[in-house]
């Protein structure tokens, strides 16, 4: 019995020298997963998200085995939000709580500020007539392709702007889902450059993404030419012009002609001219006649402008009228005088 008791509290002996030795050597024979995980908060990289859902995945040391980070975000207005909360084009700042698997808080990490573009493309459809312009798009996002349905505060404004005379007609948008839209601007001018956009916003801020495109009108009808004045150098001649000049004239469309046809009851003489000036003569004496002027930009003709004249007479007009018959008598009126004369024989 003394000698159990002996062996007992050698063995207690033993022991109280052991634990003296770790406790001043500062070791731990079995350490737990815990105490392995050593963290240097500022030596941790946090990257920052690029798309939604927005995900946060810091670079935690290869021995932190049962320890996750839980983060909080705060926005503008808001705090308390979780990753899954996060919208586009918005300014965010997160922190992350590093957590045992007992849910007790080890560290806290810097916190992580980042502003999401869904980096927006838009794509194109336009139809073009001469007065208007309607185009429709859809949108598609690298960033934010999964959420993008859900994005009611995505919204779209248009514009398109008269290259010339820096006109700009805005519009908002027709939009039935945040991935599509399409405006129509008319009353628009033939044959003219626009600049057209696609604004998108978001809660009413413009935000990336913008698309721009030139277009141009089709072709319309030319101005109709407001007057002719007519000019006769002589009595079967004429001049014909615009009035006013087609200096300021608008064909609205690419070429520049003027087309004038002369009418008379029995022939029709057109000419082609790139000036509205033109010059008809060996014209018929005291004869009715219909000078008719269109102008024409190779696609589309104006109105024509009419304008009736009547030639006037000259004296070899009148000398035609008594000599060419009396010539066609004479002959006759002779040989009949002539036979009288040779009767009284």
């Amino acid at each position: 019995m003394a000698g159990l008791q002996s062996f007992q509290l050698l063995l207690l002996w033993a022991g109280m020298i052991y634990s003296a030795h770790c406790q001043s050597t500062g070791t731990n024979p079995i350490p737990t997963e815990a105490q392995k995980c050593v963290i240097d908060p500022s030596n941790i990289n946090q990257p920052k998200p690029t798309g939604l859902p927005a995900e946060i995945k810091p670079e935690l040391p290869s021995d932190c085995k049962d320890v996750s980070v839980q983060y909080t975000c705060s926005g503008p207005g808001s705090v308390d939000l979780s990753l899954s909360d996060l919208e586009p084009f918005t300014n965010y700042s997160c922190t992350g709580l590093i957590k045992n698997s007992d849910g007790s808080t080890l560290k806290t990490l810097p916190p992580v500020e980042f502003n999401i573009d869904c980096e927006l493309k838009i794509e194109n459809k336009q139809t073009v007539t001469n007065t208007s312009i309607e185009l429709k798009w859809e949108t598609t996002s690298k960033n934010c392709g999964a959420v993008l349905l859900k994005l009611k505060e995505l919204s779209y404004t248009c514009s398109c702007e008269d290259n010339k005379r820096n006109l700009k007609h805005p519009k908002e948008s027709n939009n039935p889902s945040p991935d599509e839209g399409s405006c129509k601007f008319d009353k628009l001018e033939p044959f003219t450059d626009y600049t057209c956009e696609v604004q998108p916003t978001y809660k009413n801020f413009k935000v990336s993404g913008k698309k721009t495109i030139q277009l141009k009108t089709k072709p319309g009808v030319p101005d109709k030419i407001e007057y002719l004045g007519l000019v006769a150098p002589e009595s079967n001649e004429i001049m014909v012009y615009c009035e006013p000049s087609e200096v300021n004239f608008n064909f609205k469309g690419p070429e520049k002609i003027f087309r004038a046809s002369l009418n008379s009851h029995n022939k029709t003489e057109r000419v082609n001219n790139t000036s509205c000036d033109f010059y008809f003569n060996d014209l018929d004496y005291l004869t009715a006649y219909e000078v008719k002027v269109v102008a024409d930009n190779g696609v589309l003709q104006s109105e024509p402008t009419i304008r009736k004249f009547k030639t006037s007479y000259h004296i070899s007009y009148y000398v035609r009228l008594i000599v060419v018959p009396f010539s066609a008598v004479l002959p006759g009126v002779a040989i009949c005088i002539l036979n009288r004369k040779l009767k009284q024989i």
